[in-house]
């Protein structure tokens, strides 16, 4: 049984220091000195179990991961860490199977992740000009939720949930068509 405490953090680094390149290296040369474009990469083609040292980076417009890297490594609870982590993965996920979609929408801002101190609990938040999106990660796992609210633009939308760990990718799918039935 392998030691879950030691995978989280270099799961967490290694998943979030490749996701947001400081430049637009989407794509670079091949062996054979051709150019790969992210679009011809499936979104089941790239790794994501334990063990992968490899995540795809995302473009520059699609890449929402910027600066998230140093607050994770900051949650000093190693199972709050990995869950944090796997949202990140699930995000990565649908932004890929809708790249194409989403490159018409043009840059995506960046996720905010806060660690509240006083009840250790994590807030993530994509934030738009009209709404925002959050998850909230609570010290019972059971009881961490989704939100996603609107200003009056919008009719003042208010949804929420509880975060359904096992169809985190169709809670983005669904959440990422809002995106780009309103941005």
């Amino acid at each position: 049984m392998k030691n879950s405490s030691q995978e989280t953090t270099s799961d967490s680094s290694d998943f979030l220091s490749d996701a947001h390149p400081d430049t637009d290296s989407a794509s670079g040369p091949s062996e054979e000195g051709q150019e790969e474009d992210y679009r011809n990469i499936s979104a089941s083609s790239h790794q994501t179990d334990k063990d992968s040292k490899y995540f795809l980076n995302l473009p520059a417009n699609l890449n929402i991961f910027s600066g998230t890297s140093d607050v994770i490594q900051k949650i000093a609870d190693s199972d709050k860490q990995k869950d944090v982590v796997k949202i990140l993965q699930a995000f990565q996920n649908v932004l890929l199977e809708k790249r194409f979609a989403l490159d018409t929408i043009g840059s995506l801002p960046p996720l905010q992740i806060n660690i509240n101190k006083e009840d250790d609990s994590v807030l993530i938040e994509w934030i738009f000009r009209d709404f925002r999106i959050g998850f909230s990660i609570e010290a019972n796992r059971s009881q961490s939720n989704w939100y996603l609210v609107s200003n009056q633009n919008l009719n003042q939308l208010d949804y929420s949930g509880l975060l359904p760990w096992q169809d985190l990718d169709e809670l983005l799918t669904t959440l990422i068509a809002f995106v780009l039935s309103n941005t």
